[in-house]
């Protein structure tokens, strides 16, 4: 497994879908994550510490989590499959953990959230070499920006 940071969201010109970018911490590889505006909107409204009047989904479970005294040990990017990514919530309650299948977006928004660490699975990278057809266009994109070009996600 790799430790990954999220770098930010962008919006894919082409498609006008947001993209989370996670980057390894130890080879600043960089793996895009396509997933939908509400998610996008939790996840920079969680990066930049923005708290809602009243609390979002995200921030529900953030609440529960607490007032159940469970953390959050750690997010698992753990599966490519079919184009779709898949990943865990692991949580620690009662000395013990719970893996919890998740959406890699709700399960980022969570671990922001949280302070937990982000990590991907090697054979996620694994796949999306062998299976999937990169966008040439987007990863010379993707490599090209600096932490200023990642503004605020608007819908």
């Amino acid at each position: 497994m790799k430790k990954a940071d999220v770098v930010g969201i962008l919006l894919d010109e082409k498609d006008k879908i947001p993209v989370v970018v996670l980057k390894t911490v130890e080879d600043n590889i960089q793996l895009p994550i396509w997933i939908g505006p509400v998610e996008a909107i939790a996840i920079q409204n969680a990066l930049e510490n923005v708290e809602p009047a009243r609390p979002m989904t995200h921030d529900l479970i953030k609440n529960i989590l607490d007032g159940l005294g469970a953390g959050v040990e750690r997010v698992v990017i753990t599966d490519l499959l079919e184009n779709t990514f898949y990943a865990n919530i692991v949580v620690g309650i009662g000395g013990r953990e719970v893996s919890i299948d998740s959406r890699p977006s709700d399960a980022i928004a969570v671990a922001l959230r949280m302070n937990a660490p982000v990590f991907i699975n090697d054979q996620v990278f694994e796949k999306m070499k062998e299976k999937m057809d990169p966008d040439e266009r987007l990863r010379e994109y993707l490599n090209s920006l600096s932490s200023e070009d990642f503004g605020k996600y608007k819908m």
